[in-house]
C-alpha cells in the first residue's frame, strides 16, 4: 500500500507531450524525479 498520496501524482498531460523531445533534458529530469520511485520499485518487484 502507498504510504502517501503523492506517490499516485498524475502525469500532466503537458509533461507527457514535452517528453516526446529526447533532447528536452529538463522535462525527463522532472518525470525522472517524479516517478523514479515508482519505477523502481516496479522493476524490482
Amino acid at each position: 500500500m502507498p504510504s502517501s498520496r503523492e506517490e499516485f501524482l498524475p502525469t500532466r498531460w503537458s509533461l507527457l507531450s514535452r517528453l516526446k523531445d529526447w533532447d528536452d533534458q529538463k522535462s525527463w529530469r522532472q518525470f525522472f524525479d517524479t516517478y523514479w520511485r515508482l519505477i523502481y520499485n516496479t522493476g524490482v518487484k
